[in-house]
């Protein structure tokens, strides 16, 4: 059992093992949104792309290509009539499972995680309203398996965290930090901008809900502090860790994404592509201002201006 007053070093312990991985995230996770400064641009030389963002257009075809629904079958034990429709039956339960989850979109996002990131989080959670497992695709910038794991293995411990707003949360969890006086209250409602980290927690036995909130760093006044907050925490009996995550296989056993060795490619291809077309910008017109020209005025990459 995880106790909430352990949650914020173990966190932080957890994060800093996967640092090197959450910085090769963040840099691909530009590249994909197309903010090149951000990556390529360490000297503020406000470099621009001026050519087809390569590594995106090669990851959704990827994706697309590799994301080919699988084909459910179960082999009956015996040649028996009674085998067969188990069997069956079998079968259609496990494509209504897929179908719940909304498979297609399911796998073309987890492959595209995949190819930019490396690795895919899954959270298999039983829908005991519906008595099927629902298959929930998570953000795979914000996955800390325990230390020491690697891909290919099977998930005993695991983070799950991402960052939220007061307003987006449940209004049971904002009770809670109201009761708890977490967060002062003022004359009319609380800030809804106030940010906190939710962190989920999973292991063989149990689910917890934590939030991490830290105090002074809101207003940026005085020093912070991190205080830990038990939101919800069920004891699910499955005996297994609900999340897997799905990886790529890399030499080193760490998370790296299909792209990840091609990035400084890029940024020599986006460098590049910037000065070819400034100097053909250049070639057809100069840039030059004269006063009382006398004599001819040539055009064209480095141009000159030659007096009487």
């Amino acid at each position: 059992m995880l106790l909430v007053e352990e949650v914020p070093q173990l966190f932080a312990a957890w994060k800093q093992r996967q640092s090197s991985r959450d910085d090769r995230i963040d840099t691909m996770a530009a590249i994909m949104r197309g903010d090149f400064a951000a990556v390529f641009d360490p000297d503020e030389e406000t470099t621009a792309n001026r050519s087809p963002n390569l590594i995106q257009v090669a990851a959704e075809d990827t994706a697309e290509a590799a994301a080919a629904v699988p084909t459910i079958r179960v082999a009956p034990h015996k040649n028996s009539d009674l085998q067969k429709r188990r069997a069956s039956a079998m079968e259609r339960i496990g494509v209504s499972y897929l179908e719940a989850a909304n498979v297609e979109l399911l796998v073309t996002e987890t492959v595209l995680d995949m190819a930019v990131t490396g690795l895919s989080p899954w959270v298999v959670w039983p829908d005991f309203d519906q008595g099927i497992p629902l298959i929930e695709r998570r953000n795979a910038r914000h996955c800390y398996p325990e230390p020491g794991y690697r891909p290919g293995e099977a998930v005993k411990r695991c983070f799950l965290a991402r960052n939220v707003y007061f307003s987006q949360l449940p209004a049971e969890y904002q009770a809670i930090l109201i009761r708890g006086e977490y967060i002062s209250k003022g004359h009319l409602d609380i800030d809804p901008n106030v940010q906190l980290t939710i962190v989920e927690w999973f292991d063989e036995h149990e689910y917890a809900v934590f939030g991490l909130y830290e105090t002074g760093k809101q207003y940026g006044v005085g020093s912070s502090s991190t205080i830990p907050v038990e939101f919800d925490r069920v004891q699910h009996g499955l005996g297994v860790c609900p999340v897997v995550i799905n990886s790529r296989i890399s030499f080193d056993k760490e998370f790296r994404g299909q792209f990840d060795q091609v990035v400084d490619v890029l940024e020599a291809h986006v460098r590049l592509m910037g000065m070819v077309l400034d100097y053909a910008d250049q070639a057809v017109y100069s840039d030059v201002w004269v006063r009382d020209l006398v004599g001819e005025m040539p055009y064209g990459g480095g141009a000159y201006i030659e007096l009487g």
